[in-house]
């Protein structure tokens, strides 16, 4: 038996890294952006677990027999084309979702603080500059963030579930879920806005070569958090739609806050909201890490400048940090212009991060099933595609074409990229 002092993950921390990477910003917006969807939400929370569980069931396969990501996984079967697509979408997820935390963080301040007179696109892209400098500042102040709000974005969560025993305890009315057909189109439309606070359950795939005995523990943790974190999501988002009416919480900029309210007045509120925006802000520390680190790999594969690799004294990816940020600022700005309530603003830039990471893990799923075999496995990686497509297609169509157009934007950043390097090595071996 390996000894816990090897320095490697074993089992209760990789499932705390993967419920932890899971619960970010995401939940603390999602009962404002699902309200009207009423009673399909339960329905699909249910539909979104069990699809998201078998994309990560591919993502566990395949960490279990490969070294390296998910990047790894897709060149191992489909060469490495497809294995730069995917990446380069997961940059682009990770820029939009950057542009969503920022987005929650802005819906929070913006409750907060209602005379400041910046509004939440003012507040979101101030929130964003705050993120960069301490990136900027290097990897141990990001690490540091971390620490600090790690604990403190499950207090709201924790409330919210003692809020509705209480009411429920003392026979006090719940508020209903608004009525909803079930159909087709509304479960995908649920579906896809709540597939974004699931995203991240590859952390223990992508720690699998620090992680004791991987074989067995990453497949073990990577399903049991992701089934977790979806069950946490669908009582405590449950409960706040059953707190607050729904005329109120469809314009809500922050719902767990108007959930404490009536109960426990302005100043309980109040301190929620700043809960959720100390979440917002870890969640966005380190997706911003997260947009420094990928693209850092892919310059180191030649797909983006080799400017790319330079590092501050702290460790920090400037130039990637920097491009990062402002493109998340330029998302911000571009919706806010078309979507001028909160909820759908939030929502329809998850819902681009959304299709962007759908593009990874199908491509992961794909790959799986090129890779493993047994029917009881290519069954569930069958179900992960075409519940990624499904989702896809409820993301609707105008989400789609952004994250598409940004798929394809890729391409010629690439080969421009891969011709800068050439110039470059070639004005260096000639000097």
């Amino acid at each position: 038996m390996t000894r816990g002092g090897d320095g490697k993950l074993g089992f209760w921390m990789s499932l705390a890294m993967v419920i932890g990477n899971v619960i970010g910003s995401g939940v603390y917006v999602l009962p404002a952006t699902l309200a009207p969807f009423g009673s399909v939400a339960p329905v699909a929370w249910v539909a979104t677990v069990a699809g998201t569980m078998c994309l990560a069931f591919a993502m566990a396969r395949l960490a279990a027999g490969n070294d390296g990501g998910p990047n790894a996984y897709v060149a191992a079967a489909f060469g490495e084309r497809a294995a730069f697509l995917t990446s380069w979408s997961y940059l682009v997820s990770n820029w939009s979702a950057l542009a969503a935390v920022a987005i929650a963080m802005g819906g929070g301040l913006s409750y907060m603080l209602p005379g400041a007179g910046l509004g939440v696109t003012g507040f979101a892209l101030l929130g964003l500059g705050l993120i960069l400098a301490i990136n900027l500042a290097g990897t141990r102040s990001v690490g540091w963030v971390q620490l600090l709000t790690v604990g403190l974005k499950l207090v709201p969560l924790v409330v919210v579930l003692g809020l509705i025993a209480w009411q429920w305890g003392r026979g006090a009315p719940l508020e209903p879920l608004r009525t909803v057909p079930l159909t087709i189109s509304s479960l995908a439309a649920a579906s896809a806005l709540m597939f974004f606070s699931l995203t991240g359950f590859e952390a223990a795939a992508v720690a699998a070569e620090r992680t004791r005995d991987p074989t067995r523990t990453v497949p073990l943790t990577t399903i049991f958090g992701t089934g977790g974190a979806g069950l946490i999501y669908l009582l405590v988002v449950t409960a706040v739609m059953m707190l607050v009416p729904y005329a109120t919480l469809a314009a809500s900029k922050a719902p767990f806050a108007d959930a404490a309210a009536p109960l426990w007045g302005t100043d309980a509120s109040l301190l929620i909201a700043g809960f959720s925006v100390v979440s917002a802000f870890g969640a966005g520390n380190s997706l911003m890490l997260m947009c420094g680190e990928i693209s850092h790999a892919m310059a180191e594969q030649g797909d983006l400048p080799t400017r790319f690799l330079e590092r501050s004294a702290g460790g920090a990816a400037r130039l990637a940090l920097t491009i990062s940020s402002v493109a998340a600022g330029l998302l911000i700005l571009a919706a806010s212009s078309s979507q001028p309530l909160f909820a759908d603003l939030f929502g329809f830039v998850t819902l681009v991060s959304s299709d962007s990471t759908l593009i990874l893990y199908a491509a992961c799923a794909a790959a799986a099933l090129r890779l493993r075999s047994g029917w009881v496995a290519r069954a569930a990686l069958a179900v992960g595609i075409f519940y990624s497509l499904f989702t896809f297609w409820g993301a609707g169509a105008e989400a789609g074409r952004w994250s598409l157009v940004l798929l394809a934007a890729g391409w010629p950043v690439r080969l421009a990229s891969r011709a800068w390097n050439a110039k470059r090595t070639a004005g260096t071996s000639t000097g």
